[in-house]
């Protein structure tokens, strides 16, 4: 009762803060422009033709540690797309650029936040529960680390604690376990390719890096002023993505500012309430590229089913049962689209499965055909394995090289190995993703990169096993949910090998899952999957 009645008061100071604030800017519109690519030059000449709008600040005082006394208490705004890009330039007074961070000092920052769901009220102070926010932070400090290299100990306080650094004697991978934060894989302390952090929050207390950084920006101190420009792309591109950034549409936007000078960090930071922003229609004059456009949504659209299709083939937990079947019906309805009248066939199946099973159904299922020692193996290592001694750990090997270098890695406490099909799926939707972040851009060889990679993925991993997996399924009288998904799997999987121009030599008859496991894997690679369950694939954010 007292949590509850704690939580309800918040509820109601969060509601009161919003209705009777009465520091509310104009509406900022989002003008057209005909620039190419993300719209991060605070110095480009389509910003003077854009009017400015004045943006009130206010000291952050709901929660500790208060900050009655901020530095910045006005910024100006403005706001352009290019019907790919938006993006929003922010100014503001600085004494002098903090972008070097050392004991007791801190960065200038400056962060514009976007409601994930435009519809839903949710809090100007990082959104609350039930109504998620996307906050792209600019720091001076990541800026400077990008322009003039990343200073560290050694360079600010030479020799003062050690008289040797781990680096200097050991191997990189011996010295990790040295490294604090970045060993232990801190998504903050990892390097950056942007200065401009992609988060998303729920509330007080919850802002979380993004798996996926989509975000960039620049920003450039001149005579006593900070221009920042920050940019993100418009489209719907994965989870917590705002879904009102498209022309002719109407947001909201919010900004906060921390001064260095002033001490200001976390917390203590100057805040606005939520400014109307609208995303102006294309004029006449100028024509978004659509074909640019239709190809990258197509891609995106790939990349959703292959990620739908991780989480129908991790273990079927109650919690996520009913998600799943709406993300299905999703998917039903968007399949519409989809490439031949086949595919089509093969989603409505799957939807039709899925609504007809409940969660125990499935559960128990998924145990009979996935779990323990089964021909029905859900790991491309026990194929790939068949007849080879080294062809399991050389399978799992990799893989796993694949997942770090585009920057992911499963999850230290994920039971399952990389060479799981959930993993491998996931993996795949997310190059998909990449592809259409590097199109969207016009990134030429990150684009050719990483659609080599697709290529080889699909050809040496994830495109030799789906007919054998299907055909173990139909002997083993499969229930309709995972004999569905197998036969849709089959066909997306074709349909992507045409794609790419990829003929995948499919792997032999399984060995059984614990003979991969037990035998032939290290146990290092990581662990077998547990008998009587299994958990949904997570991975780190990846570095776009």
């Amino acid at each position: 009762m007292w949590q509850k009645t704690l939580a309800s008061g918040a509820v109601a100071l969060t509601a009161a803060l919003i209705v009777t604030t009465a520091m509310a800017a104009d509406m900022i519109r989002a003008v057209p422009v005909d620039a190419d690519g993300p719209l991060k030059d605070p110095d480009a000449a389509f910003w003077e033709g854009i009017e400015s709008v004045r943006v009130p600040l206010q000291p952050q005082m709901v929660v500790p540690p208060r900050h009655l006394q901020p530095a910045v208490t006005e910024i100006s705004a403005r706001a352009a797309h290019n019907g790919q890009w938006i993006g929003v330039l922010i100014e503001w007074p600085s004494a002098g650029p903090r972008d070097t961070i050392v004991s007791d000092t801190f960065g200038d920052q400056v962060a514009v936040q976007f409601p994930v769901q435009g519809e839903v009220q949710s809090s100007p102070m990082m959104g609350h529960a039930g109504a998620q926010v996307n906050i792209l932070q600019w720091r001076a400090a990541l800026q400077r680390d990008l322009a003039k290299g990343e200073p560290d100990i050694r360079d600010l306080y030479p020799y003062a604690l050690v008289d040797v650094y781990p680096d200097e004697v050991l191997r990189l991978t011996d010295a990790r376990a040295y490294t604090g934060a970045l060993g232990l894989d801190n998504p903050v302390a990892r390097p950056f390719e942007s200065p401009v952090l992609d988060q998303m929050a729920e509330g007080w207390g919850t802002l979380t890096v993004r798996p996926l950084q989509m975000a960039d920006g620049w920003g450039v101190w001149e005579d006593g002023t900070w221009r920042v420009a920050i940019t993100r792309p418009m489209r719907y591109l994965s989870p917590g993505d705002p879904d009102r950034l498209t022309p002719g549409n109407t947001s909201r936007v919010a900004f906060a500012v921390w001064d260095g000078n002033n001490n200001e960090v976390g917390a203590r930071k100057s805040w606005s309430n939520w400014t109307p922003l609208r995303i102006e229609e294309w004029p006449m004059s100028i024509e978004p590229n659509a074909v640019m456009d239709e190809k990258v949504g197509d891609i995106l659209t790939r990349a959703h089913r292959f990620q739908t299709l991780a989480a129908l083939f991790s273990y079927p937990d109650s919690g996520g049962y009913e998600a799943l079947c709406r993300s299905l019906e999703s998917l039903g309805r968007a399949g519409r689209g989809v490439r031949g009248a086949a595919e089509r066939d093969a989603i409505d199946a799957v939807a039709t499965a899925w609504r007809q099973a409940d969660a125990a159904l499935l559960q128990a299922e998924y145990g009979r055909l996935f779990l323990g020692r089964t021909p029905c193996s859900l790991h491309s290592a026990a194929y790939s394995g068949a007849g080879s001694l080294a062809g399991p750990a050389a399978e799992i090997a990799d893989i796993s090289g694949f997942y770090q270098a585009f920057g992911v890695d499963i999850r230290d406490d994920q039971p399952e190995r990389p060479d799981h099909l959930a993993a491998e799926l996931e993996f795949y939707g997310t190059l998909l993703i990449k592809l259409a972040y590097a199109q969207l851009s016009d990134w030429v060889e990150a684009s050719d990169v990483t659609a080599a990679a697709a290529r080889s993925f699909l050809s040496d991993h994830l495109g030799r096993w789906s007919g054998v997996l299907s055909e173990r399924l139909q002997r083993n009288d499969a229930a309709a949910p995972f004999r569905t998904l197998a036969a849709w799997l089959d066909r997306l999987l074709d349909d992507e090998c045409q794609r790419f121009g990829v003929k995948a030599e499919p792997f032999g008859e399984p060995i059984t899952d614990s003979e991969s496991a037990d035998s032939m894997i290290c146990p290092h690679d990581g662990a077998a999957v547990p008998t009587g369950q299994a958990q949904p694939v997570h991975f780190h954010r990846a570095r776009h």
